[in-house]
């Protein structure tokens, strides 16, 4: 379980950190 959460965190991060640099990029 501790490995699939560290990979769910990094999965996660990883999904995340794409729209929100895309959005981030927009706004600046």
């Amino acid at each position: 379980r501790e490995r699939a959460g560290e990979k769910g965190l990094l999965v996660y991060r990883s999904v995340i950190a794409r729209p929100h640099e895309a959005m981030w990029r927009q706004m600046v």
